[in-house]
């Protein structure tokens, strides 16, 4: 199938990846606790069993659950709830950043790109907070690129309400994992 750029009022990226996935076959099961996997069937809430090849489970990020307990103010879902400065809400001198947050008044979603780039907005922070200057809010980006390889060669691109499936975007893909994963092959002590 041709690569193929889709505008906000046709396809989005969920319908892309789902497309995807029928295209190849793979069953989606959402809104359904699995309560047992074996070699070649799953059980679903209810008893339905399913027949399964293989099983990739996708999960929401959590945070652990310690920070419930930590007496730090979070979210109903246990995400530490934190001030443009990466300070936690009801603990000042504790920063918090990275899919742990919960940045107050900001729904960001859970996803390296942010997380990665809340450290440098932390170092100034921390140092900030350290040596008195005052501290600045961290002002995330608006959209991120979002590559999910589809193990043909191709992925699927999304960027804000654009999204398509190609090879071209394979090619980007890999190009910007090995360029990441670059950075930690020649490590010194």
């Amino acid at each position: 199938m041709p690569g193929r750029i889709c505008c906000p009022d046709t396809i989005r990226a969920r319908e892309v990846l789902l497309t995807a996935f029928y295209t190849r076959a793979v069953t989606v099961v959402k809104g359904r606790r699995v309560v047992e996997v074996m070699q070649d069937h799953l059980r679903l809430d209810g008893g339905q069993t399913l027949p399964a090849d293989f099983v990739f489970w996708a999960a929401q990020a959590a945070p652990s659950l310690w920070l419930e307990e930590s007496g730090l103010d979070t979210t109903s879902e246990g995400f530490v709830r934190v001030a443009p400065t990466l300070q936690t809400l009801s603990h000042p001198g504790i920063f918090a950043a990275g899919d742990v947050a919960a940045v107050q008044n900001r729904a960001l979603p859970k996803s390296g790109v942010f997380a990665v780039r809340m450290a440098k907005p932390l170092e100034r922070n921390l140092r900030a907070y350290l040596a008195g200057p005052p501290l600045s809010a961290y002002k995330p980006q608006r959209h991120s690129l979002s590559l999910i390889g589809t193990a043909d060669r191709r992925a699927i691109a999304s960027y804000g309400p654009w999204a398509g499936h190609s090879a071209l975007f394979w090619r980007w893909k890999d190009w910007i994992d090995r360029r990441f994963m670059k950075q930690f092959t020649n490590l010194t002590r």
